[in-house]
């Protein structure tokens, strides 16, 4: 219970000195937070927006916090680049196409350019 008490005057220190909601004094009232009307980290109470704008700023207190509450962090996965014709996983991200589909998409491209260049050519009549 100590410890707790302790991790949450933390929070709120911390909460004082970065949160932009928390205005302090305000029209009498201590402690004021124009969402919550006075802050919750304060009284040990989860706050949404401390966790998601404040916390990360501070690491080891985020990892107090989420233990505080009993919330389970998700680590976050990277998003892999995938080809966008068969999904397959591609090792750069700067390419959009397996080798596989690039050449396949390469060979029509061509295929289109050449078809309209041949289209555009006028034969030539020869008159006798």
């Amino acid at each position: 219970m100590q410890e707790n008490r302790r991790i949450v005057r933390k929070l709120f220190k911390f909460a004082k000195a970065n949160c932009c909601n928390y205005l302090g004094t305000f029209n009498g009232k201590p402690d004021y937070c124009p969402y919550e009307r006075e802050c919750v980290v304060k009284n040990g109470e989860p706050c949404k927006w401390f966790e998601r704008a404040i916390l990360p700023l501070d690491i080891n207190l985020l990892d107090e916090y989420l233990k505080l509450y009993g919330i389970i962090r998700e680590p976050i996965k990277e998003k892999a680049n995938r080809c966008r014709d068969c999904g397959a996983t591609l090792k750069s991200k700067r390419k959009r196409y397996c080798e596989k589909c690039a050449r396949k998409r390469k060979r029509a491209s061509n295929k289109k350019a050449i078809k309209k260049y041949r289209s555009g050519c006028k034969k030539i009549q020869i008159f006798a």
